[in-house]
């Protein structure tokens, strides 16, 4: 089975949603997106494996359902699987993760993390939109640092809406979209804009949530590494909390 170009297929019958493929006769076939996740879903149950299933389950405190197939091999499945049916163009991309984020394993997010990081040097802005939704849904760290991430990528070419978007998060009530805001520069290296991150780190410096002084001291580490001076200062300015000040000074 070969995909097949959507211009091979009659401009009223194109959809943006949907798959196309070609099949042995030169049969044109649709497949939605339900369809991906249906065919991937077989694939990634036939590797299940029960007794990682359970300890992967625990790590993530028995939040979330597992197939129980490691990162290594979910990838390998994946790869062979897009390179049979075809990769998913940058329109369809959004319902499929949404549907992937529906599936109740959690190793489906993961495919949909994949597919959006593969995305972040031509993804239009509105995949950052798309990643503020799925950080606010089935919500853990997991998903949360990888989807900031990608969307910090996705804003590096959008500069103008950094601010707006990441300052949405800061003030957000929702805690992971303010872990979000911490962390969206973590790749930027000696771009980071250190006056944006240090004014949100002082907004939430005082808040008692793990997930949120363990995000300062993952930034103020992370900075750390191309700004030293910038974050011993701070360091040195402010009362930290002993989980974010340990990260902190990791490096310095």
């Amino acid at each position: 089975m070969e995909r097949c170009l959507p211009n091979q297929i009659r401009p009223e019958h194109r959809n943006p949603g949907v798959y196309y493929f070609i099949f042995p006769g030169g049969i044109n076939l649709s497949i939605l997106m339900n369809e991906f996740v249906r065919q991937l879903d077989d694939i990634f149950a036939s590797h299940a494996n029960p007794r990682n299933a359970v300890p992967m389950a625990h790590y993530m405190k028995d939040q979330f359902q597992f197939f129980g197939i490691k990162s290594k091999d979910r990838r390998t499945l994946t790869s062979a699987f897009l390179k049979q049916h075809g990769r998913p163009d940058v329109v369809s991309i959004p319902s499929i993760v949404r549907a992937l984020w529906k599936h109740p394993k959690r190793e489906m997010q993961y495919v949909g993390l994949d597919l959006l990081s593969k995305e972040e040097k031509r993804a239009p802005e509105d995949f950052v939109h798309l990643c503020t939704e799925l950080i606010t849904r089935k919500s853990w760290w997991d998903t949360v640092d990888a989807l900031a991430v990608t969307a910090g990528q996705i804003l590096a070419r959008y500069p103008d809406s950094i601010k707006p978007i990441t300052g949405d998060w800061i003030d957000s009530e929702n805690m992971w979209l303010r872990r979000s805001a911490l962390i969206f520069q973590l790749k930027y290296k000696e771009k980071t804009d250190w006056p944006l991150l240090k004014s949100y780190l002082q907004k939430v410096l005082d808040e008692p949530e793990f997930f949120i002084q363990k995000a300062c001291g993952w930034a103020l580490r992370q900075h750390s590494k191309t700004n030293p001076e910038a974050v011993r200062d701070f360091v040195q300015a402010h009362q930290l909390s002993s989980v974010c000040r340990r990260e902190a000074i990791k490096y310095i």
